[in-house]
This record gives structure tokens, sequence and C-alpha cells, in this order.
């Protein structure tokens, strides 16, 4: 299973691209929002280990925007995949705000422009068909990380969930979990990649020091009442992912 690192460039580390060239995390998600940390990622790692969100909804975030800001926002996108001969990028998964029918139009005009496919992004909205038709005409789907928190809430939701993705497998379509942190349940979805944030997440916001143990990461929360070294935390925990990274890539799950 691929994990991506997810939000390299914004994680207080202001050596960031040592690191990166000295630990040589094999696979890498950016958002093109933040455009240029994508020009510097793009210059680390090889093509077919990148994967490149479209950065939408933090696009969207703030004022209200409009179909044509959206509009010229894709075509930069457009640009860059172009630009940069990016293999894997995400269709900008937006039918909340703008429509089913209008993020189809969007997708179709950026594989047009790229001569690519784009990876569609299955929400639940979307239904079980919608889903089926993606795995007949992609080899490479995602599911939105807001879509998990619905299975959470119940044992069958979980199986269900499990099952989308078996189906997909038995089809030859690769999927990816958007956003996926769960660790220690991993093994148990057969997503050929996902991508997540919680090395530097947890540190930030939780206090949390990560370690591979050999198989998984361990999780271990600071004492509240000590003054934590930001920095040294994530950059901790980066490296433990590097080799959780590693790990996860030889098959194992």
């Amino acid at each position: 299973m691929r994990i991506f690192f997810a939000g390299l460039f914004n994680c207080h580390i202001k050596n960031m691209e040592e690191l990166i060239l000295e630990y040589k995390p094999k696979y890498i998600l950016d958002s093109f929002y933040y455009k240029g940390d994508c020009e510097r990622i793009v210059k680390l790692v090889e093509r077919d280990n990148f994967l490149l969100d479209s950065g939408a909804f933090t696009f969207m975030s703030g004022a209200k925007t409009t179909k044509k800001e959206m509009f010229n926002y894709i075509n930069q996108y457009i640009d860059f995949i172009n630009k940069h001969d990016v293999k894997h990028f995400i269709e900008i998964d937006v039918e909340s705000i703008f429509g089913m029918k209008q993020v189809e139009a969007w997708r179709r005009h950026i594989e047009e422009s790229t001569g690519k496919k784009t990876i569609p992004v299955w929400h639940i909205n979307r239904g079980i068909e919608y889903w089926k038709s993606m795995i007949e005409n992609y080899d490479y789907v995602a599911i939105g990380g807001q879509v998990q928190k619905v299975f959470n809430l119940k044992k069958c939701d979980y199986e269900n969930f499990k099952k989308m993705i078996r189906y997909a497998k038995s089809k030859g379509v690769k999927v990816h979990g958007l956003g996926f942190t769960k660790t220690n349940e991993i093994s148990e979805y057969p997503y050929f990649s996902v991508d997540s944030s919680t090395w530097k997440m947890g540190a930030i916001l939780g206090r949390q020091i990560h370690k591979f143990n050999g198989k998984k990461i361990i999780v271990k929360r600071l004492d509240n009442n000590k003054k934590a070294n930001f920095r040294a935390l994530v950059k901790n925990n980066f490296i433990e992912w590097c080799k959780y990274q590693q790990y996860m890539d030889r098959g194992i799950a």
C-alpha cells in the first residue's frame, strides 16, 4: 500500500526540503492551492509517485466563489498539470456547491485539456451506482475523507465501505483513501493508496509523539504540563512515518 505524505511544506520546519532529501519519502501528495509548494515537490519526487489534489475547497473558503472564478482556477490547475506532466491528479469534487453536472463538465474539460484521466472522488451523496460507474470508466478512483466519518457510525457501514474497495479491486481498479488516518485499522482496507497529514497534525494539535514499531505507528501523548518542542516533534514523526511508508510499500497490507 502506498502511504502518501500530505502537507510536507506546511509543518513549521524550515529545513523540510533537506529532510526530504535525506530521508527520501517515496510518495507525496500536495494541494494545488499551495502552488509554490507543489513547484518544489515535483522537483523532489518521481512523477508516478506524486499525487496532486485540486485544493478546490480551500480555494473556495471564505468569500463566495463564482463559477467564473472556479473556471479560472481550473485552467491554472490544467496549466500546472501540463507544465509538469503530472500523472495523477484529483478532480474538482465540489458538487455540494456547484452540483454534479457542473463537476462532470469540469472533469471533462480537465481531461480534454490534459489528455489524461482525472481521479474522480466518490462522496456518499453520489450513491453506489455512481461508484460502479466510476469503476467502469476509470482505473484510479478515490473516496473522499469526509465519507469515512460517515462510515464510522456503525459496524455495518465499515463492512460496506470495505466491500466497495474490494469490488473496485476485483475489477482491477486502484482506490485512494483521501485523508485516511486509521493506522491501526489500515490493513483491513484493501486500498492501493492513502494519504495522511497525521504525522504533523498529531504533533501540532495533539502533542503526540509517533514511533514505528516495525509493523505500525505507536502514538504516545505528551504530558500537557510540559513544554513541547513542536519542531522536534514534527521532525521525529516525519522520520518515523518515512519508516512506516517503506514498510507498507512492501505489500504488507
